[in-house]
């Protein structure tokens, strides 16, 4: 492991002039970030990029990919943002944006859905289930109100 973190980043990216993505081809997670080492650490390659770049990420932020692309380690497809905000624009949020159904099957139709906001992050719940949940809630309590008696 010989030269600076940046010599080691050149030597394991293929740009891709079409989309201006800097695809880090050397060794990468199951999820195709990119990873490196450094003084026997190991280190994400985007994270190693934008830091030689633009400096250092600040405690509280993390890294998102504006071109959505994980084994990018262009820093100006690199923005340093919130944890929500990173998960706001993620896929995570575009997948449960489109699901039609709970995970028991009911529908989210208009008169089955509840809409919570946790934590900033809005939330759909189903109402059936919802609704199955304080049923069975209700139930355990009275049974250990029975059980105490």
């Amino acid at each position: 492991m010989k030269g600076t973190v940046l010599e080691r980043l050149e030597d394991k990216i293929e740009r891709i002039p079409e989309t201006g993505c800097w695809i880090f081809t050397g060794t990468s997670t199951a999820r195709g970030y990119g990873v490196m080492w450094e003084n026997g650490k190991r280190m994400y390659a985007h994270r190693a990029s934008y830091e030689e770049f633009n400096g250092a990420i600040p405690g509280d932020l993390e890294l998102d990919h504006l071109c959505r692309v994980t084994s990018c380690v262009n820093p100006y497809h690199l923005e340093a943002v919130t944890h929500k905000e990173n998960t706001i624009r993620g896929r995570q949020g575009e997948w449960q944006k489109n699901k039609t159904h709970c995970k028991h099957g009911h529908e989210f139709s208009k008169g089955n859905t509840v809409i919570r906001n946790r934590g900033g992050a809005i939330c759909r719940e189903c109402r059936t289930c919802k609704n199955q949940k304080n049923v069975e809630y209700r139930k355990s309590l009275k049974l250990k109100e029975n059980y105490c008696a």
